[in-house]
């Protein structure tokens, strides 16, 4: 759909503004700015009509509900438009799959077919701003979908109405709100409600919630990517081991015997294991194993706080700050390990900064008991510095320990100050924790 707006701070001209309210704002009280900006027309809900007088010559659509006359716009357009959409979830790695499956589609078909979500919109008022931006040329949309709360997939699926379905892990990511991960499973699976009765699911072969996906895919064709041992899966990803410049692993087609192995800079078996993901997404997309080996082997590009690695100073950052929950928490700090032992000669130290896990619920204490445990056997002879109560809490259970190097602080500023006086050149900073926690707080500190 040509030009629709929702933000008067961007270009409004010759578009239709959506006045929406969120959390932190009401279109409604913007109005006059929409209008200034030359909008075409402007879309208000009944009960929110303008106070001020608005120029003529500028419409005013009057509706029961802005966000629902935008989300039927939104689906409109993707049925009118005919891009092949597949929609994206999970529990960890969403967006890192995103990414990686775009790289594929885009050396397989090019730039100007390929549209994947843009940035982190990817719930009720992003999948629509997304489908949206969809024009004729795009042959293939990767849509991202998140969730915290229950129903909110479904929706996004019944917006969507994909072609494909991808989810790429169930792990305990906003458990307060599912109860367990076969409530995650339960949630995630509804990305399939409305996925075309001829499309193609993508799901993990093993893991947590593992039957109640099984289960919620028998209506549709379907792919299993997993490890080296799991039996069910299509696409095989074997880890081969890693550094802190890259990794490696090779992928195994089962049904025709195929083998590849890929040479890349993204580190971690987690990032192995979302790889297989987009794999064998794109190749059910009509990407083959040859060109999907070649996109990856020419590296992908992860945008934001996600193990983006940074020299500045003879100070070496891990910023992987985005979001925690306990399996990208494991994942990190499993890489950590693997990363630093590579060199057993260093001699500078290792900080390890770890923020409150949210949204966990009952779960949470032991989660983050179990994540500090974890890491002092996996890099015992790290500096530990944990931020936020929960985290704080937790490390009351360890701190009587005398091997372990370890510091509590309620949050980011007070943690960044101790940083600030403690960090020489040489040493290496890890972070990882909840967007709430922001602890990119700590080395912004260093850039002032």
């Amino acid at each position: 759909m040509q030009f629709v707006s929702t933000d008067t701070r961007k270009d409004c001209l010759n578009s239709i503004f959506f006045a929406l309210k969120g959390d932190n704002f009401d279109g409604h009280d913007y109005l006059e700015a929409a209008a200034s900006k030359n909008t075409s027309a402007i879309c208000v809900s009944k009960d929110r009509l303008p106070k001020t007088k608005l120029p003529k010559d500028i419409p005013i659509l009057i509706v029961d509900d802005t966000l629902k006359a935008y989300q039927s716009l939104a689906k409109f357009h993707r049925k009118r438009i005919g891009t092949k959409v597949i929609a994206l979830t999970g529990s960890s790695g969403k967006t890192g799959t995103k990414e990686i499956l775009k790289a594929i589609l885009v050396h397989a078909y090019g730039a100007d077919k390929i549209y994947a979500t843009e940035g982190n919109t990817n719930n009720h008022v992003g999948v629509p701003q997304n489908l949206l931006n969809l024009r004729k040329n795009h042959e293939y949309a990767i849509i991202e979908m998140g969730t915290n709360h229950p129903g909110e997939i479904e929706a996004l699926s019944l917006l969507a109405e994909p072609d494909y379905g991808l989810i790429v892990s169930i792990g305990k990511a906003h458990i307060e709100f599912f109860g367990d991960t076969d409530g995650v499973a339960r949630e995630k699976s509804a990305i399939f409600a409305k996925m075309s009765p001829a499309g193609t699911a993508i799901i993990p072969a093993e893991g947590p919630g593992v039957k109640i996906l099984d289960k919620s895919v028998k209506p549709f064709k379907a792919l299993r990517f997993g490890g080296e041992s799991a039996r069910s899966a299509d696409l095989q990803v074997k880890y081969l081991g890693g550094s802190m410049t890259g990794s490696s692993f090779e992928l195994h087609w089962k049904n025709c015997g195929l083998r590849k192995t890929v040479n890349w800079h993204l580190p971690g078996r987690h990032q192995a294991m979302n790889a297989g993901a987009a794999v064998l997404a794109a190749n059910a997309m009509g990407a083959s194993p040859e060109i999907a080996v070649e996109a990856l082997n020419m590296g992908v590009q992860i945008p934001g706080m996600r193990m983006r690695i940074q020299e500045r100073d003879g100070i070496t950052w891990i910023n992987d700050a985005y979001n925690a929950n306990p399996d990208s928490m494991r994942a990190g700090i499993e890489w950590l390990s693997e990363a630093t032992s590579k060199d057993p000669g260093r001699t500078s130290r290792i900080f390890v900064i770890l923020g409150d896990m949210l949204e966990m619920g009952e779960a949470g204490p032991r989660a983050h008991d179990e994540i500090l445990e974890f890491t002092t056997r996996l890099i015992p002879k790290s500096i530990l510095i944990v931020v936020g109560p929960l985290m704080g809490g937790a490390a009351k259970n360890i701190r009587s320990r005398p091997d372990i190097s370890m510091r509590d602080f309620p949050d980011s500023d007070e943690a960044a100050k101790y940083v600030r006086m403690k960090i020489k050149r040489g040493d290496m900073i890890f972070l990882k924790g909840s967007r709430g926690m922001k602890l990119e707080k700590i080395e912004n500190a260093f850039q002032q």
